[in-house]
């Protein structure tokens, strides 16, 4: 009775949903944002229709009102449906579903758009094919070789199976009137090299589709109009044979996963779990804003495109070239080709301020009130001289943490300075290493190496209001010390099995059930600094010669209200607060459902079952109660401890180490290989950051 109970209420659903359709948060150009648990898996066109495979049900869009349909939830891109299938496609003969391995085709709707739910083919071998397409009443399926792929083409109605041999293939796609899309790829010495063929089915001739340079898309064929379209980077480009490829529309950020041709010039697009439609006869008019930021993702900034229907977000940027050197060039230039660059390299950041690379933002009464509120490391980066021509897009902090555990096992005190961490080093593989298979004392990596020791020590320097002086005798010991204990800890063994290692990098603050914060000094008369090596910030600038500061200011804003609760915690005094956990809630719900249900079952249970019962209802019951352990990513006393540490922060914003770590590492190797002495090369290393500081003066 509760199975037809069940059934009654699911099919009732099921007929209502039917019938509903769903309106949809969406940009003016038709950019869909879906929730987690109904991410577009596949599209397809049929009857000049859209329909969107999704993990809750297969629907139907409706381009004029921008809204779903849902067809049928029984099957889904989820491997918990009844009836499940990994992706859909379509011809004149119906709308299928294709499952690949072990490969099988269900017809879902007919040629009258009737739900039909029919296996039209089903292959039991042992083949795996990975890539197939429906054309012309035949599932052709790619089998990928070792050098040569196969082609077969299986009627849906009874017929003879074909096969066609094709090499260096990479993908294939449906055309049509005994035509396929073939995208081939060969590696060069300049590089791997994509091209697009179309195929003649009876004769194997292939005819080149000139397509753009950038290597990654997808693409689709438009019978209609006898073009392919092909999306790549945050274009959508028209292709027809012996013409050059056309822009017809741009495309938000992300993966490419799909594309579909539908009504009278709409592209469908897969974006990684949205939905991007392009009307390629009827464009927008929207303002441009262009983010610096190639691999950017459009997802990331869902508040800003759906937020200003009239702005456009593009990603551009120059990927030969890194961020800032790209930056360098368009601001000697003059540049406006880019409204936002998107930064990561601390060093730049005095040059801009001393140069005016940037829009000024303090008039941004919404901006300046951010960095007012921000922990004085930041608020003194991001505002000189009551100027802002930065702003923080994302931060995080890290140190070195330290197993508590394997301390107290053996009885010894963590660390507080280098020095007493070489020393510990030391004793560790003199009296525990050999008997030890519970820990390893892991001293190297976790960058407990020198550059990060000699880039925390130039911090450690300013924070303590010192001279930054390398060439000293302290120092030199030091790095002699750190040379001897590193060579001797590359031969030790790590232990074999289960094994807790003392240290590891953590990220600040945090609830960590292992490690605990260890903050090191490197000169013992010093207080210790979290230094800007130890620092992950990403910055905006706004191009001082952009032609929409206004679209740009907003974008600043929006993406400011869309910082996580940690990142708010890191920078705003007025966020100084513990962060609930995000899977508190629903995991403490389902556990009181749990309960509760338990507890009637014991309730209403013979004696011969309840033992059973009441132990099922003492462990939720312990569940329950444990997990108020998990209440907080983030503690008040957490938040106690970092409110301290932030002014222990110390950001240099030139910071000389990093340049010559990238302009002339053999500096370090020489020192690494004992070709110089560690005070030579604390003495070179001083000639050198001073010829920095004196170019950059």
């Amino acid at each position: 009775m509760k199975k037809l109970l069940s059934r009654v209420i699911s099919l009732t659903l099921m007929l209502c949903l039917l019938l509903s359709s769903t309106a949809l948060a969406q940009s003016k150009e038709n950019i869909i944002f879906y929730e987690e648990a109904s991410y577009p898996v596949s599209i397809a066109s049929y009857h000049s229709e859209l329909y969107i495979l999704r993990y809750d049900g297969l629907f139907r869009y409706d381009a004029e009102l921008k809204t779903e349909t849902l067809i049928t939830d029984e099957l889904n891109g989820n491997w918990q449906s009844a009836v499940r299938t990994d992706s859909i496609m379509a011809d004149e003969t119906g709308l299928y579903g294709f499952i690949s391995s072990p490969a099988s085709l269900t017809r879902i709707l007919d040629e009258n758009g009737e739900l039909d739910l029919k296996t039209m083919i089903s292959i039991t071998t042992q083949e795996y094919p990975n890539h197939a397409f429906l054309q012309d009443g035949k599932l052709y399926i790619l089998e990928r070789g070792e050098t040569e792929h196969t082609l077969r083409g299986i009627p849906l109605q009874g017929g003879e199976m074909t096969s066609i041999s094709i090499k260096d293939v990479e993908d294939v796609y449906a055309c049509g009137d005994n035509q396929i899309l073939v995208e081939t790829g060969l590696r060069h010495p300049d590089g791997y090299i994509r091209t697009l063929q179309l195929m003649d089915l009876t004769s194997g001739d292939m005819t080149e589709i000139p397509r753009p340079s950038s290597a990654n898309g997808t693409q689709g064929y438009d019978r209609a109009s006898g073009c392919v379209y092909h999306s790549a980077g945050g274009e959508l480009y028209r292709l027809k044979i012996g013409q050059e490829p056309e822009i017809c529309g741009h495309v938000m950020g992300g993966d490419k996963m799909g594309l579909s041709v539908f009504g009278d010039g709409l592209v469908a697009m897969i974006v990684d779990s949205s939905l991007v439609i392009c009307d390629t006869k009827n464009p927008s008019e929207q303002t441009t804003l262009v983010l610096q930021h190639p691999y950017g993702r459009g997802a990331d900034y869902e508040a800003f495109i759906t937020e200003n229907p009239n702005i456009s977000l593009r990603f551009g940027g120059d990927l030969s070239v890194t961020p800032e050197e790209e930056f360098a060039v368009d601001m000697t230039t003059k540049s406006s080709d880019i409204d936002i660059y998107l930064l990561s390299d601390l060093n730049m950041v005095d040059t801009i301020y001393t140069k005016s690379y940037g829009e000024d933002l303090s008039g941004n009464s919404e901006i300046s009130a951010l960095v007012d509120d921000m922990y004085t490391p930041f608020s003194s980066l991001f505002k000189q001289d009551g100027k802002i021509f930065a702003f923080p897009q994302s931060l995080w902090l890290k140190m070195v943490g330290y197993a508590p555990k394997l301390f107290e096992a053996n009885n010894l005190e963590p660390p507080t300075t280098y020095g007493e961490l070489f020393d510990q080093a030391q004793l560790w593989l003199d009296e525990y290493a050999e008997d030890s298979s519970d820990y390893y004392y892991n001293l190297l990596g976790n960058d407990i190496d020198l550059m990060h020791i000699l880039k925390r020590y130039a911090d450690e320097c300013i924070g303590n209001g010192k001279e930054v002086v390398f060439d000293t005798p302290e120092l030199a010991a030091l790095i002699q010390r750190y040379l001897e204990i590193a060579q001797d800890y590359s031969q030790y063994d790590r232990p074999q099995g289960d094994f807790g290692i003392a240290y590891n990098i953590i990220y600040v603050p945090h609830r960590h059930q292992v490690y605990g914060y260890l903050p090191l000094a490197i000169n013992p008369e010093h207080e210790y600094v979290i230094s800007g090596a130890d620092i992950e910030l990403g910055y905006f600038v706004i191009n001082p010669y952009s032609q929409h500061k206004e679209e740009a200011e907003k974008f600043l804003l929006s993406t400011a209200k869309g910082w996580t609760a940690l990142t708010n915690l890191l920078l705003l005094q007025s966020k100084a607060q513990p962060i609930l956990s995000t899977t508190y809630e629903s995991e403490k719900a389902h556990l009181e459902a749990v309960v509760k249900e338990l507890e009637a079952a014991v309730a209403a249970s013979s004696e011969e079952n309840a033992a059973d019962l009441k132990n099922s209802l003492t462990g939720a019951q312990w569940q329950l109660e444990d997990i108020e352990d998990t209440r907080w990513e983030i503690t008040e006393a957490e938040v106690s401890w970092y409110q301290e540490a932030v002014h222990h922060i110390v950001i240099n914003k030139l910071s000389p180490l990093s340049i010559l770590e990238q302009s002339q590492p053999e500096l370090l190797a020489q020192l690494e290989g004992g070709s110089i002495t560690p005070q030579r090369f604390l003495s070179q290393l001083d000639d050198k950051i001073r010829s920095i500081y004196l170019e950059a003066e």
